[in-house]
């Protein structure tokens, strides 16, 4: 079978893939593919989440940009199951405390069975089953360092009330990553998305990495916080250490918030830097 993945209107690609596993309920539909030149891809109702290829890329993305700004991220939330950014936190020993908050147990089961390379066996990590807005609001506030929202926009229901109860539940010094999308895409979608979340914090600035069969093969991130900021404050001696990533370097940190002036110039009155 061929997977289509359409950019824009008359912009499309195609991979040639066969599927392995399907997990379906009345919430998702989620399947596993696999294709010759991106090994396995998931997939969550047509959108495609990553690849095997280029899953380790995300994952640091997301868990070293904030840890390696943040001086001392003991208490983390990561709302999105993903082994792999769970292994990446892992690798800083002053995370102590792993929340994971697994939102999509077909998402997981796929994970598990087709994309885990390692079991990850570690007293830091505490993974709960549990809807995600139940679970924010009925938290006490100012109980994480770090708060990193790994699901896509378009999958949020009731974003006001999801970043308002995030923002109550991070510290003060605390930071928030949240999937975002790449700047070639809807720009009254991106926005909405860093209006509502900018409301929240006195720092809000996009980042960028390669993907291989995200649209315009990029991925994106929003970095969010009310002290540390992502480029001032990167902590080079953390960075520097993490030395047998794929993807992530202190330099790859700093350069992934760099874009086009004519980007800046766009986004300019929303982003907050």
């Amino acid at each position: 079978m061929w997977l289509t993945h359409i950019k824009e209107q008359y912009i499309q690609n195609e991979l040639k893939t066969k599927q392995i596993a399907q997990y379906k309920n009345d919430i998702s539909d989620v399947k596993v593919l696999n294709s010759a030149n991106t090994k396995n891809i998931l997939i969550l109702n047509d959108d495609i989440l990553f690849t095997q290829k280029d899953w380790s890329i995300q994952s640091e993305m997301l868990a070293h940009i904030p840890l390696c700004s943040h001086p001392s991220p003991e208490n983390i939330l990561l709302i999105g199951y993903d082994t792999k950014v769970i292994e990446h936190i892992l690798k800083h020993k002053d995370a102590k405390n792993i929340t994971v908050l697994d939102v999509d147990q077909n998402i997981s089961k796929a994970i598990n069975e087709h994309f885990l390379d390692k079991d990850i066996n570690d007293t830091r990590v505490k993974v709960i089953n549990t809807d995600m807005q139940d679970f924010l609001a009925d938290k006490d506030e100012n109980l994480y360092d770090i708060i990193l929202l790994n699901i896509m926009p378009s999958y949020i229901k009731n974003k006001e009330i999801i970043y308002s109860d995030i923002s109550k539940m991070l510290k003060d010094d605390g930071i928030f990553i949240s999937k975002f999308m790449p700047w070639q895409e809807d720009e009254l979608a991106q926005k909405d998305i860093l209006k509502n979340i900018g409301e929240y914090f006195k720092i809000l600035m996009p980042y960028y990495f390669s993907m291989t069969m995200q649209s315009y093969c990029m991925g994106s991130f929003l970095f969010a916080g009310n002290k540390f900021h992502p480029t001032a404050d990167i902590i080079l001696h953390k960075s520097d250490l993490l030395d047998d990533n794929a993807y992530y370097t202190g330099d790859i940190h700093k350069a992934s918030f760099c874009v086009p002036n004519s980007i800046d110039k766009t986004y300019r009155n929303f982003v907050k830097k």
